[in-house]
């Protein structure tokens, strides 16, 4: 017991963490206004913990919610810039990857993939500054 005491995390951390399940929450009911509203803390709460490409994917999934099936085609190559790598093993990265090259080519997605590392992770930054 005393062990769980002395390693609690500070309030913000705890948020920082809940901060990326409540937005997948939203998105998974559908609420994407819900789930914009939270983006900006869900970005920063990335940066902070060095998390980046989650939160890059969480605006791919956000994007396609809200319809901007181009939005989230080039956010999803730009989170390959941020990632490094497009992350292969991952079925839900595949998953939204298959959805995208299917309703739109892979014309966007190329072109987010292209983005520099650093441009990529400034435009994912910006999105706190609109929040």
């Amino acid at each position: 017991m005393a062990i769980g005491r002395a390693a609690c995390l500070p309030d913000e951390a705890v948020a920082d963490w809940a901060v990326p399940a409540r937005l997948a929450n939203f998105l998974a009911a559908g609420d994407a206004v819900r789930a914009r509203e939270l983006l900006p803390r869900a970005v920063q709460a990335a940066f902070a913990h060095r998390d980046v490409a989650q939160a890059a994917q969480q605006l791919v999934k956000l994007l396609l919610a809200e319809g901007d099936t181009t939005g989230a085609a080039t956010a999803l190559g730009t989170s390959r810039a941020v990632r490094g790598a497009f992350g292969e093993g991952d079925p839900e990265l595949r998953e939204l990857a298959a959805e995208l090259v299917r309703r739109l080519g892979r014309a966007a997605y190329g072109l987010g993939a292209a983005t520099p590392r650093q441009e990529a992770l400034d435009r994912l930054r910006s999105v706190t500054d609109s929040g």
